[in-house]
Order: C-alpha cells, then sequence, then structure tokens
C-alpha cells in the first residue's frame, strides 16, 4: 500500500511540474513572493503567462497565543505541493486583465491512527484586473481579484484538504519604488471568504537587486491578520483539520495569523522575462501551520511596444516632408540660443550670427512694402514745421 502510495505521489508532482517545463520550453516566465505582484510596467494589447510553486512542509502548529508552536501528534507530518498557472491580457497602458488556476498536492502522514493520505485537485479558478493608478513617482497598481472553489471544503471529510476550499474577493494595492538596479515593493490588502472563514488583512514588503546585470536577489517579509473573526469556534475548525489532515493547521484554520520572511535568487536577462526559486520560513503565527518551503516562480510578459510612439512621429515627419513643409524662423524660440550664448560667458568674445532673411519674397510682398514707403513720404512733416 505504500508503495503504491509514493508511486503515486511521485507521478502527481511530475504532472504539476509539466507546465513549468512548457512554459521554459515554450520560452520564458514571476511570484516567490507571497502575492504575484504584475509587471512594473506594460503596454496595450501584450500578454504574459505565469507559474508559481510552493513545497510546503510542516510537522507543528502555532499555537492559538502566538509566539510558540508545538509538534504535531506523535510525530506526524503533513506536506503541499501548490501551484498557480495566470494567464494575462494588457487592454492598454492601464488596464491589465488576468485569470487562472490553482492545482495542489498534499500529503497527510497521521501517526495517531497510522493513516498516509494523498490527494491532488484543481484548488480554485481565478479572475481579476489591474489598474495603474501612476507611475511618475512610485507605480501604484490597485487590484481586484476573485476565485471560486474548484475543491469545496467539507467540514466532515477524511481526504487531505488541498485549499481553504471557499469562494474569495481579495482587494489590494501594489506600490513599488524602482531605481537604476533594484527595486523596492510593498503589498497592502483585504481578503473577504464569502462563507465562514475570517477576513484577513494582507501585507508584503520586498527588495530586489540585480547581479551581475542578468541574475538578481531578494528578500521579503509576508503575512496576515485575521480581522473579522470566524462565523464557526476553533473546536470545530481543528476537528474538520483531525479528520483530513493530521491536525495540521494549513488549511481551514480559525482566526489565524502568520509572519514569514523569503530569500530567492533569479535569472533576469530582460524585462520580459523572470525566473526564480526561493526558500521560505514561517516565523511567527497564531492558529496555522509553522514550516519551511521551498520556491519556484516563472514570468514571461511580452515586451513593451515601445516603438510605436517614434513609429508613428516618423510617419509624420515623412508625411511633411512629401508637402514640402518648412518651419517658421520667427516662431522659433529665441531663448534656447540665449542660453548657449550664456553658458559661454567668460569663455571669449560671443560671435553672434545674424540669420539673413530668405532671398525669395513673395511679389505681394514686395508691392505692400512700396506702397508703405510712398504713404510715409506723403505724410512726414518738414523739419522747419514743427
Amino acid at each position: 500500500m505504500k508503495k503504491t502510495a509514493s508511486t503515486s505521489i511521485k507521478f502527481v508532482t511530475l504532472l504539476s511540474l509539466t507546465p513549468v517545463v512548457i512554459l521554459l520550453l515554450a520560452s520564458q516566465a514571476f511570484a516567490v513572493t507571497a502575492n504575484e505582484a504584475p509587471p512594473i510596467s506594460w503596454s496595450g494589447h501584450s500578454f504574459g503567462l505565469s507559474y508559481s510553486g510552493e513545497y510546503f512542509m510542516t510537522n507543528a502548529n502555532y499555537g492559538q497565543s502566538g509566539g510558540s508552536y508545538a509538534g504535531l501528534p506523535n510525530g506526524s507530518s503533513f506536506t503541499t505541493f501548490e501551484s498557480h498557472l495566470r494567464a494575462r491580457y494588457n487592454l492598454n497602458s492601464q488596464i491589465s486583465l488576468f485569470g487562472g488556476t490553482g492545482i495542489s498536492t498534499v500529503r497527510a502522514v497521521d501517526n495517531v491512527y497510522n493513516n498516509n493520505k494523498t490527494n491532488t485537485n484543481l484548488t480554485d479558478i481565478f479572475i481579476g484586473g489591474d489598474y495603474e493608478l501612476t507611475k511618475k513617482y512610485l507605480h501604484i497598481v490597485p487590484e481586484l481579484m476573485s476565485g471560486y472553489p474548484v475543491d469545496h471544503t467539507d467540514p466532515n471529510q477524511y481526504a487531505p484538504l488541498t485549499s481553504d476550499g471557499v469562494a474569495y474577493v481579495r482587494a489590494g494595492a501594489f506600490i513599488f519604488k524602482p531605481f537604476k538596479n533594484w527595486r523596492l515593493g510593498t503589498y497592502l490588502g483585504v481578503n473577504q471568504p464569502l462563507e465562514a472563514l475570517a477576513t484577513r488583512v494582507l501585507y508584503e514588503a520586498t527588495f530586489d537587486m540585480r547581479l551581475f546585470s542578468i541574475f538578481s536577489w531578494g528578500l521579503g517579509i509576508d503575512g496576515y491578520q485575521a480581522v473579522i473573526s470566524d462565523s464557526t469556534s476553533f473546536a470545530n475548525r481543528y476537528t474538520t483539520q483531525q479528520k483530513a489532515d493530521a491536525t495540521s493547521e494549513r488549511f481551514y484554520s480559525y482566526n489565524p495569523a502568520l509572519t514569514e520572511a523569503r530569500a530567492w535568487i533569479g535569472y533576469r536577462p530582460d524585462k520580459s522575462f523572470w525566473l526564480r526559486i526561493g526558500y521560505a520560513q514561517t516565523l511567527n503565527g497564531v492558529n496555522t501551520a509553522q514550516g519551511e518551503s521551498i520556491l519556484l516562480s516563472i514570468a514571461y510578459n511580452s515586451p513593451s511596444n515601445s516603438s510605436g510612439d517614434s513609429s508613428r512621429a516618423s510617419k509624420i515627419d515623412q508625411d511633411r516632408a512629401m508637402r514640402g513643409f518648412e518651419p517658421d524662423i520667427e516662431a522659433t524660440e529665441q531663448g534656447i540660443f540665449e542660453e548657449q550664448e550664456e553658458a559661454t560667458e567668460g569663455a571669449g568674445p560671443r560671435i553672434h550670427k545674424t540669420v539673413s532673411p530668405p532671398k525669395s519674397r513673395d511679389k505681394s510682398n514686395d508691392n505692400l512694402d512700396s506702397t508703405e514707403r510712398m504713404l510715409e513720404k506723403k505724410t512726414k512733416v518738414p523739419a522747419e514745421d514743427q
């Protein structure tokens, strides 16, 4: 029986990794962070693909008061491999829409009842959108998303839980400050389950830095905190976890809170592709699992179409040239040349170059000038009469 379970786990793991291999072979990929951020900038009618995976291992839970944790009964353990696939389409330079799905493989080793259980399922289907509010000094990108569970949690189930298993709505905002070779990022949001579970505030702070041009490394702190209480009780939640997950509080927890640290290294040859591998360790929590994770993320975003504006300007220039367009010399800003002259003071005598009028003049202008001169002669008053 154990041999069959082990073979099944290997097969499911390979199946879960298949999308990663496909994306790598198809050429190129983001979220080792807790909350998958949108690209720093995007252009209209472009697209993106991403994959994120987390292998989490735990044999302990944080207590109801936080600050300490205790091992699962009789050395029991709980492991998960959670994956998310996401596709993104950018309507224009400010609005980006996305959708995707999650898949999770879990294993609960219950040494109290000598059970070794596994379960694999699609966890949820989600859709959402980002709006780039501003990018002048900071990139501020509000986001709204909603997810519906494919594997809905039954409080009486015995099969291991693959996620919280409830519908939810999440709203928040990413804030980035990019510099030449590094960037700072933050996220603050709210996750509202549409049934039973507590409302959570989500937070995250990240730091990424380029290394040797095409490599990067980063650090992050993230977590969540229950702010509106669960509608059931700790006892009800714990009963479900005891039946299904060898008492692990990884999923479907009562008023949970968690803080964890992350670190990663990445390969990023350009702005369109980012491959990262990382490690995460829980630091503190309440009513949730204590453990560590191995992280993987791949993101690909089609390059920005920055050549669109320049090609449009080039087309305008060509049209003007075809029509024989010439700039009006008198309308030219003379301040530009004055600034250049002021910049050369003290370096020697100034050289003033006068612009001679065009040799070819319109005949109507010549006739007008001669008429004005004749009128001036007739109206001129002799000096002795003044």
